[in-house]
């Protein structure tokens, strides 16, 4: 694990370039530019087997923020770890609301219970 934490860090407040959800394949990819001591380098970062997500944009009451007036998106933070949302309904009950990395994105955070992450071609496995 300590492998992948490292891998993740070497990556954070990268530029967001793309995000590809593909839902039926399975996978998340980012298309990221780090901008550090006046270089610039491009990373890819793909989730698989990747079975839930929710996207959480900071609270309406927050006039504060808005997420499409941005210039530019920053992956903020990445953070294994294991969440869980509940919900009230009796229909979205039936499905597990469990989630393995959050994605904060601004104010902003992806949450995906995958299996993998690949960085630039190195592959992890993400253990709960």
């Amino acid at each position: 694990m300590d492998d992948l934490i490292n891998a993740i860090n070497s990556i954070y407040y990268s530029v967001i370039d793309d995000i590809e959800i593909n839902i039926l394949s399975k996978q998340i990819v980012f298309e990221l530019t780090l901008y550090e001591n006046g270089n610039r380098t491009h990373h890819i970062m793909q989730f698989g087997n990747v079975t839930s997500i929710l996207w959480l944009e900071k609270p309406q009451n927050s006039q504060a923020f808005s997420l499409p007036n941005c210039d530019y998106y920053e992956l903020t933070s990445v953070t294994i770890q294991r969440i869980g949302a509940a919900t009230c309904n009796s229909w979205l009950k039936q499905y597990l609301m469990e989630y393995n990395v959050a994605i904060e994105i601004w104010e902003s955070a992806l949450l995906i219970n995958a299996t993998e992450v690949s960085i630039d071609n190195r592959f992890y496995s993400i253990n709960d």
